[in-house]
């Protein structure tokens, strides 16, 4: 059969119905440690060493198989086909079967609900952002409203200051105007009781136009 190089043998990959190897019982998976005492490295060293002679001694490290079954389908009756035993053997691999059926299910049902939640998440974290995103402009729009209103009530405290300033002033020049009437009332007082002008007549003045 053909073989490849294992650590430590040559691992036979293929057996020829017919051939030697197949007549000696060798299988697929049986690895050939040594021929005639030779401890094998390589497929071309161990293609040389099984032409060395006509007698063969191979050291193997059988696959693992079952047993049973290589035994029964190698010795079963003459005429019996040997899908019947293949297809005993596989109906006692159907607990495992129905294992790894079931097993396939459930972990294709985990992966489903990881799939499912992972995208709740991801949709949660983008409604999150867009949520703080619209309450972020909310609070910009209130922000910019507050300026605009303490723009436009500073503008009007100021007029309101300009007004009462004038008006003050305009207070303040009415009564030094006030101030400046009533001396002179008490002049004209002082003169008429004193007997006018010294003519006998009144003295009389021009009223100032009020301010």
């Amino acid at each position: 059969g053909d073989g490849k190089r294992g650590e430590l043998g040559v691992v036979i990959e293929a057996v020829g119905v017919g051939t030697p190897a197949h007549h000696a019982g060798l299988c697929v998976g049986d690895v050939v440690l040594s021929v005639n005492g030779v401890l094998c490295r390589s497929a071309q060293q161990a293609f040389g060493l099984l032409e060395d002679g006509p007698r063969l001694e191979l050291c193997l490290e059988a696959a693992p198989y079952n047993q049973e079954f290589v035994s029964a389908l190698v010795h079963r009756p003459e005429g019996m086909p040997a899908g019947e035993l293949v297809a005993a053997e596989l109906a006692k691999l159907a607990p495992v079967k129905r294992r790894a059926e079931v097993f396939c299910a459930r972990h294709r049902e985990l992966l489903e609900a990881a799939v499912a939640a992972n995208t709740t998440f991801v949709a949660s974290i983008r409604s999150a952002s867009e949520g703080a995103l619209r309450a972020k402009q909310s609070f910009l729009r209130g922000l910019g409203q507050a300026v605009a209103m303490h723009e436009a009530l500073s503008a009007e405290v100021a007029q309101g200051a300009s007004f009462f300033r004038a008006v003050g002033e305009r207070i303040a020049s009415l009564r030094a105007r006030a101030s400046g009437l009533a001396a002179e009332r008490h002049d004209i007082v002082c003169v008429l009781r004193a007997g006018g002008d010294g003519a006998g007549r009144p003295i009389l003045r021009q009223p100032a136009a009020p301010a």
